[in-house]
């Protein structure tokens, strides 16, 4: 009946929850926004992660920038799930007003933990949640089913991020209203010492033990969990029993395709190009071998030392290489632009491009993995170098 009168108010109709998805069987797999940034989420919900947990534990944003960003989730029909930042009922009540999918609770030790948790999303007289009427979780009190439904579509989860809870995880399970349990492997590796460790045999024992205690529960619990895309990528996460998988995180998704762009596209500086070279190359002596052209000797893996030829016509711009590079002669013996080039770069004038291609010079080349120098001093490599 209410939600007849919300349509023909033109409100959306209710669709199914994603707590009711996971009852039904089904598994999911979604991503944590971290920035709350509500173009990020409403990317994130466009390409089709199942649901996107808004994180406001280790994110910077409050319950303000946590509604932006559950707008724009809900414009294209993706659940959201709220990170609080600790176990208390403040933040549990604010969040919950937003009208989230779920939340997730950090650092629930023990059962009694996990009992005060759950009464925090939970009205009087089964709870300790403020009521009020007009809040975006009853569509301003449009919805007067909010209050017999809301427990049959809010996902409540627990996080285990202790030896401790871990210990005690099947008194958790069996708390009355606890949805699921999220094992936290980060946090578990710094509660037992091996944070800067993860792949720690002691971790891998921790976590096999909480997995089979949630999986072995008696009351039918979800199980949580966090993929490590190199050590427990999501598949193995799903082969081991898990309900929901997080894989990913929108400061990650960034950040690795920013990295992926640089390492293709940036042009190398020539300076630290040769650097690299010397460096593929530290022991190698170039030698001319055509019109008795006699280039500088090489000493301590890639300087070269000042020359001069007596005919200008073959080397018109002679003197000293002062840029490290290794340069080979042609196979007839000029090369009036590599010495052009040098001697442009040595002054600080542009000089003309000159290409190479990876190491296609007479007698085997010693310039490597070198495509181009540019007019401007720059020297694009197949494989540049990111200093971290």
């Amino acid at each position: 009946m209410a939600y007849s009168a919300m349509t023909a108010l033109g409100l959306p109709p209710k669709k199914r929850s994603l707590k009711a998805r996971l009852q039904a069987g089904e598994k999911v797999y979604g991503g944590f926004l971290v920035t709350q940034t509500p173009f990020f989420a409403e990317m994130m919900g466009l390409v089709g992660y199942d649901y996107v947990v808004v994180d406001l534990e280790h994110g910077p944003g409050e319950t303000k920038a946590a509604l932006q960003c559950l707008r724009a989730l809900e414009a294209v029909g993706t659940p959201a799930i709220i990170r609080v930042g600790f176990n208390d009922q403040v933040l549990l009540k604010k969040a919950l007003d937003l009208g989230p999918a779920g939340v997730i609770v950090p650092m629930v030790q023990n059962a009694e933990r996990a009992a005060f948790a759950v009464s925090c999303c939970r009205y009087p007289p089964r709870g300790i949640r403020g009521a009020h009427p007009f809040v975006r979780a009853t569509k301003f009190g449009l919805d007067k089913s909010y209050v017999h439904s809301y427990e049959n579509d809010l996902l409540i989860i627990c996080q285990i991020e202790s030896a401790q809870a871990v210990d005690l995880i099947h008194e958790i399970a069996a708390v009355d209203g606890v949805d699921g349990l999220m094992i936290g492997p980060r946090d578990l590796s710094a509660s037992i010492g091996c944070f800067a460790d993860p792949t720690n045999p002691s971790l891998a024992v921790l976590i096999d033990k909480a997995e089979k205690a949630v999986l072995s529960s008696p009351r039918k619990v979800f199980l949580k969990g966090i993929a490590r895309p190199e050590l427990d990528p999501p598949p193995a996460l799903y082969k081991r029993g898990y309900d929901i998988v997080s894989g990913t995180m929108d400061v990650v998704l960034f950040t690795t395709a920013a990295l992926a762009d640089i390492k293709a596209h940036r042009p190398l500086p020539l300076q630290a190009a040769s650097t690299a070279t010397a460096a593929a190359s530290s022991s190698s002596t170039v030698t001319a071998e055509a019109n008795g052209v006699h280039p500088a000797p090489h000493t301590n893996g890639g300087d070269v030392k000042e020359y001069s030829s007596e005919d200008d016509d073959i080397h018109p711009n002679s003197g000293a290489i002062t840029n490290g590079n290794h340069c080979h002669t042609a196979a007839n013996g000029q090369h009036n632009a590599i010495a052009n080039l040098l001697a442009g770069l040595s002054s600080g004038e542009p000089s003309p491009a000159v290409s190479f291609s990876n190491g296609d010079h007479a007698n085997g080349g010693d310039i490597q993995n070198a495509q181009s120098v540019n007019a401007h001093g720059y020297q694009l490599l197949s494989k540049p170098i990111i200093s971290s």
